[in-house]
């Protein structure tokens, strides 16, 4: 699950599931917003519309950019799973449960 704000001029956004947060740019903000809702195209698309004054907003960022929404979806899949039917926490489960969560999330988002 992830939750999206604005504070104090930043865009955060919290992924409850692998337990991270990110502060991003407007642009990845925006396509985070739309991920799962539109196809890849049509995001690209909305993206280059709004952002057509910004010549650093170019197809090969925001590919690149839905490259890493995808990553850290696919990690917060993982992440989900694991504490759904496992433990990620190291006090509950050893370090291992804590470590091994850890590698397999990031190994989901490679």
């Amino acid at each position: 699950m992830v939750h999206q704000y604005k504070l104090g001029g930043y865009n955060i956004v919290i992924d409850t599931c692998s337990g991270s947060v990110h502060s991003v740019d407007d642009v990845a903000y925006d396509m985070i917003a739309m991920y799962g809702k539109e196809d890849d195209n049509r995001i690209i698309a909305a993206m280059k519309e709004k952002y057509a004054d910004r010549s650093d907003v170019t197809d090969s960022d925001l590919k690149d950019c839905l490259s890493d929404i995808e990553a850290l979806v696919n990690a917060s899949a993982v992440g989900y799973l694991l504490t759904r039917n496992a433990s990620v926490s190291g006090a509950e489960a050893g370090c291992q449960a804590e470590v091994g969560s850890a590698c397999s999330m990031a190994a989901m988002a490679l």
